[in-house]
C-alpha cells in the first residue's frame, strides 16, 4: 500500500531504473531467470516513464531495439549467455541515462 501511494517522480524512476541496469546489481546478472526479471523490470519501468508523461515516446523507443535484444538473450534458458546479457544491459543502461 504505501508502495501504491507514492507518487514516484521522474527522477525516482531513473535511478531505479539506472539501480536495476547498472553497478553492483548488474554485476549479479549470472543466472537466467534474474536476468530475465531485470529485462522485464527495465521494460515496465520505461513504459511507466512513458504512460505518465515523464518521458517523451520516441527517446523512450530508441532505447527500444537494445531492450529487444536483451529480451532475445533470455528468450531460451539454454542459449544464456551471461557476459552477453550483461554487456548489453549496459548499453540499455547507458541510452536509458540518456533520458536524464
Amino acid at each position: 500500500d504505501t508502495f501504491a501511494a507514492r507518487r514516484f517522480t521522474r527522477a525516482d524512476t531513473l535511478a531505479i531504473l539506472d539501480a536495476v541496469l547498472a553497478g553492483e546489481i548488474a554485476r549479479r546478472y549470472t543466472d537466467y531467470a534474474g536476468s530475465a526479471q531485470a529485462v522485464m523490470a527495465a521494460d515496465t519501468l520505461l513504459n511507466a516513464l512513458v504512460s505518465s508523461g515523464q518521458a517523451d515516446r520516441g527517446a523512450v523507443a530508441r532505447v527500444r531495439p537494445l531492450l529487444d535484444r536483451a529480451y532475445a538473450q533470455v528468450r531460451d534458458p539454454n542459449s544464456y549467455r551471461p557476459e552477453a546479457f550483461r554487456q548489453t544491459l549496459a548499453q540499455v543502461a547507458q541510452a536509458a541515462r540518456s533520458l536524464r
